[in-house]
């Protein structure tokens, strides 16, 4: 039971982690369309294939479609230690808040319009404590290539965490992907129609559009997918306690029915049997369930030290809903897998229990 109770939470808390990771990640971003190479799975962190040359194109549409910003930026995944960064290139006048507007600079400064081309970095939380840096540091990212740390963002447990950000010049000086972009954030004037723009405005550049509201709701479709697969899981683990606590109650009810015999000829009625044993199943899977709620919270605490260490955002949460739905259903298992046994213990006669060995 409390192998089954860890596998649940532990099933439970990595759904409730990505959840929130991908909700903070899309919440967290101002622009609401996305031009970029590569279809909808690889939008999520292109790589820099799309040339800066379609930028011009798409600025020609802000009057007719009532663009507000077009904003380039480069992105690229780079291993650093044990922790999987990501270069953020943006153009420095622009500013990381133009795409991310409620990331704050905890201590330094964010980057000015002066800073491109320059070899200067603000970088997330998690890369600023594993790295050890400070402002007015200098830190060594890809080889030969270091930057000067001018500022470190605030921790918000999400993605952000883990981004070095750079002038757009700068990063693509030090990728060596000169004129490449992986993506252009455009955002939309209030009171207009975000779908009809993406497909007004994917007609009119050599490139693919997606909305926000599109990888959302891609990203909600993998999520249910994920969560499909995780009760199936739970279930095939549910399935097992249930066997066991059957199993378990079937000798027990095998070795009292002398003791229960005894209990009915001095009074016990078959119904207060019947409480008695479905009680016992239950406090059972509730013992397990406890042991095994700590067991998963254990390893779902292990798991997210892990992907902080590597990632910058904790893959597993457990809430107290999940951890009251787990005691539930091994509540639930623990009892009806006493049941049939206690039904049948209620339903033997007096004189067929004494005589039992």
């Amino acid at each position: 039971m409390a192998v089954a109770a860890a596998s649940l939470t532990v099933f439970l808390a990595l759904g409730q982690g990505l959840r929130v990771a991908v909700q903070e990640q899309t919440d967290s971003v101002r622009p609401q369309l996305q031009v970029s190479i590569g279809g909808l799975l690889a939008a999520a962190a292109p790589p820099p294939t799309l040339p800066d040359s379609i930028l011009p194109q798409i600025e020609a549409q802000r009057a007719a479609l009532h663009l507000k910003h077009v904003t380039p930026v480069l992105l690229s995944r780079q291993q650093f230690g044990r922790l999987s960064v990501t270069l953020f290139g943006i153009p420095a006048a622009a500013g990381f808040n133009r795409v991310y507007p409620y990331a704050r600079v905890q201590t330094g400064r964010q980057l000015f319009p002066t800073d491109e081309g320059r070899a200067v970095a603000v970088v997330g939380s998690e890369v600023a404590r594993q790295a050890n840096v400070r402002p007015g540091e200098t830190l060594a990212l890809l080889p030969g290539r270091a930057v000067r740390v001018v500022g470190v963002l605030s921790p918000t447990h999400s993605l952000t965490d883990a981004f070095v950000i750079l002038p757009l010049h700068s990063a693509q000086i030090a990728l060596r992907v000169p004129h490449l972009i992986s993506l252009a954030a455009v955002e939309v004037e209030e009171g207009v129609n975000v779908l009809d723009v993406a497909a007004a405005l994917e007609e009119r550049v050599p490139a693919e559009v997606y909305a926000q509201q599109q990888a959302r709701q891609a990203t909600a479709r993998l999520l249910s997918s994920a969560k499909v697969v995780q009760w199936s899981l739970a279930g095939v683990a549910l399935l097992v306690a249930f066997l066991s606590v059957l199993t378990t109650m079937s000798m027990a009810g095998h070795e009292r029915q002398q003791e229960i015999g005894v209990l009915r000829a001095v009074g016990l009625s078959p119904r207060l049997v019947l409480y008695l044993m479905t009680l016992e199943g239950g406090l059972l899977a509730v013992t397990g369930g406890l042991v095994g709620i700590v067991i998963g919270w254990a390893t779902g605490v292990m798991v997210s030290a892990v992907t902080v260490q590597r990632l910058g955002v904790p893959v597993a949460i457990l809430t107290g809903v999940d951890a009251l739905v787990v005691l539930g259903v091994s509540t639930l298992v623990g009892s009806l897998a006493a049941l049939p046994v206690a039904w049948r213990l209620s339903r033997q006669s007096i004189v067929s229990a004494l005589r039992a060995s």
